[in-house]
């Protein structure tokens, strides 16, 4: 997800503490020239310093707003941390809203997408194997740089599977992990 550049790393510093073991932000008393008086300083200060911050959106981000403005907090705290901004920050474990330090990388849109999980086909729930109508097979391809690539023909839904995931980590490797995993758990629930 690539968004607008966070502010500085020492503004956000000022504004923010951070505990990159449990992922959480916590607004710090802010100095007066984060405000247009005193008074404006000291009422922020009163309501918001020492109290953690940002909330959970619908898709599963947590979002903080600094001077009216919102960001993702991952692409903040990732900001802090290493003084840059980040083309995509990556949230290793899938959880949008795990920001422990240990759980952020950044990553390029490429890696991005290949870690992200998508593409369930058709209802059967499976990351990359679909029914082939004419044939009455299950067919597995995966998505590789901008193109899709055939992997094979099965009779058996698991087969399919297990093919598509052994392609997955040959391409994609650590970051076709979530993909792998979300496989495995579906043809446990079956029972495969």
């Amino acid at each position: 997800m690539n968004s607008k550049p966070a502010p500085s790393a020492e503004f956000l510093r000022e504004c923010f503490s951070y505990n990159p073991d449990t992922g959480e932000l916590f607004w710090n008393a802010r100095p007066v020239s984060h405000f247009k008086s005193e008074n404006a300083c000291s009422a922020w200060n009163g309501r918001y310093a020492n109290k953690p911050c940002g909330c959970i959106r619908p898709d599963g981000y947590v979002k903080i707003s600094v001077n009216k403005v919102s960001y993702l907090a991952h692409r903040v705290i990732w900001k802090m941390i290493t003084g840059t901004d980040s083309e995509f920050t990556d949230h290793i474990n899938g959880i949008k809203s795990d920001n422990r330090l240990a759980n952020l990388r950044d990553v390029t849109m490429t890696e991005n997408n290949r870690s992200m999980v998508g593409g369930l086909a058709s209802g059967n729930n499976f990351i990359g194997v679909y029914w082939h109508q004419q044939r009455s097979k299950w067919m597995a391809r995966i998505r590789c740089e901008d193109s899709e690539r055939y992997i094979g023909i099965y009779d058996d839904i698991k087969i399919a599977v297990l093919a598509y995931n052994a392609e997955c980590e040959r391409v994609h490797g650590e970051y076709g992990k979530r993909k792998i995993e979300h496989n495995l758990n579906k043809l446990r629930e079956l029972g495969l």
